[in-house]
């Protein structure tokens, strides 16, 4: 079905073990790739490393951050279709950010001026592929903002899954890199 992929550092062991055993809890099977930031600039190549290791359709890119609810990759998998390319479910948050940050419902406008849509979300690996991955700089200084908005200038079709299936959990501590 979907192949998860996880960029880390090694002071986040702890997180990303609890995102190990959510993704464990899953009600369906999903593979997962992690692959460790060594030279702590940036996850981009580490993603982009992953990805290219995916041979399923989809990938989901998620952060050791994210704990996901058991019937997350369920619901996620019955919206993956012939007729988009990218899809997420909204999330709790959990630390600094106002809850409510990704409830919104997708819109292009407003996605052109913030970014709303969280990157723990299904990606087709096509579209992956077809865009060079995720990269540093670009439209937006964040890379999952630039390639959505990427993703929307080559036409790519979105779909928010309205419901809340998993918790993004920012702490200031987690929040930069050392």
């Amino acid at each position: 079905m979907l192949t998860v992929i996880t960029a880390t550092l090694p002071e986040r062991a702890p997180l990303l073990g609890q995102l190990a055993e959510s993704l464990a809890c899953q009600s369906v099977h999903v593979g997962w790739h992690v692959g460790w930031d060594t030279d702590r600039r940036s996850p981009v190549p580490v993603l982009n490393r992953l990805a290219a290791g995916v041979s399923t359709e989809w990938l989901f890119r998620c952060d050791d951050d994210d704990l996901f609810d058991p019937h997350h990759f369920e619901t996620v998998g019955e919206h993956l279709a012939d007729n988009v390319d990218i899809v997420w479910t909204w999330c709790r948050i959990v630390g600094r950010f106002a809850p409510g940050e990704f409830q919104q419902p997708f819109d292009a406008d407003r996605l052109r001026e913030q970014n709303y849509i969280p990157s723990a979300a299904a990606i087709r690996t096509g579209l992956w592929t077809e865009l060079g991955g995720v990269r540093d700089g670009g439209l937006s200084e964040h890379e999952d903002w630039d390639f959505w908005l990427r993703a929307l200038d080559a036409g790519a079709r979105f779909r928010c899954v309205p419901t809340v299936t998993w918790t993004y959990r920012l702490d200031d501590a987690w929040a930069h890199r050392s």
